[in-house]
């Protein structure tokens, strides 16, 4: 799959600083006619997936090649990650497992992250344990950590000297109380808690809003997740919440603040997963 350019209408799309899962130019379904296949197939399996047809998602974890675009592998995985079903999770479970690339592997648990669902993070563990690359291990950590437990994020000290059996059986120990306290390993886990979306708003709102805290920077990282998964649930635009790779409090309150107050809010069951309003059911 020979490198090509990205498409004009992909331009900070699959950018959780950018547009997410918006195009440029406002297009609502852009044109693909001469767009290459890969990009052509992604972009299919995006619009298929914002009206809950999901068959298309396993096909994509085929297509990945960095040789395309980073971005291309982000999107790929982002997408299985966030819209995927049963089906499409376990394939991305194989996935993690079976890829010989540290930067792959890490990439796929980034997904496993945002799917959020129990049974993947010892995955995600075993992703940990057989990765050499220290950045891809640190990287790992800290998905495993967004999932399992409240801030700071940090479930695991990232170090390399930590014993592998130590680590996994941490995180196996921490997994089985979550699933016997949240509904069982099926169930999508956010910050250790059961996920919710309504939930998730008002906790974003409360950030933004919150003029005292001192690591803004740290804020900062830990927001770019919050509004993936929000915009991922929800298919509401949150191109605004960052302008020139900085976060725009005011901007991110107000389109936060107009979701909660909205009747949407009543369409959302916490314990279940979304991708643009409707319900991955498995």
């Amino acid at each position: 799959m020979p490198a090509d350019p990205i498409p004009f209408f992909l331009h900070g799309t699959f950018s959780d600083t950018g547009l997410g899962y918006a195009y440029a130019g406002n297009e609502s379904s852009p044109d693909t006619r001469g767009v290459a296949e890969h990009w052509r197939l992604l972009v299919a399996a995006l619009e298929q997936a914002k009206v809950g047809e999901r068959r298309r998602l396993p096909d994509l974890l085929g297509l990945i090649n960095y040789q395309v675009s980073p971005m291309f592998v982000r999107g790929c995985l982002d997408l299985v990650g966030d819209a995927g079903d049963k089906l499409a999770l376990t394939a991305l479970a194989s996935y993690i497992l079976d890829t010989p690339d540290d930067e792959f592997r890490a990439d796929a648990c980034r997904a496993a992250m945002f799917a959020g669902v129990l049974w993947l993070v010892p995955y995600m563990a075993a992703a940990w344990v057989r990765c050499a690359d220290r950045r891809s291990r640190d990287l790992i950590c800290s998905f495993i950590s967004a999932v399992l437990e409240p801030e700071p994020d940090r479930f695991i000290p990232d170090d390399l000297d930590i014993p592998a059996e130590t680590y996994r059986q941490a995180v196996d120990e921490r997994v089985a109380e979550l699933a016997a306290t949240c509904g069982g390993d099926t169930t999508p886990v956010w910050a250790g808690q059961r996920f919710g979306v309504v939930a998730l708003a008002s906790n974003m709102l409360a950030r933004v809003k919150d003029t005292t805290n001192e690591d803004f920077y740290l804020e900062h990282a830990r927001f770019l997740r919050l509004r993936h998964k929000f915009q991922a649930a929800t298919g509401i635009d949150c191109r605004e919440f960052f302008r020139d790779r900085e976060l725009q409090p005011l901007a991110a309150a107000n389109v936060l603040e107009e979701f909660l107050e909205s009747p949407q809010v009543a369409e959302y069951e916490d314990g279940a997963r979304y991708f643009f309003g409707r319900r991955i059911r498995d």
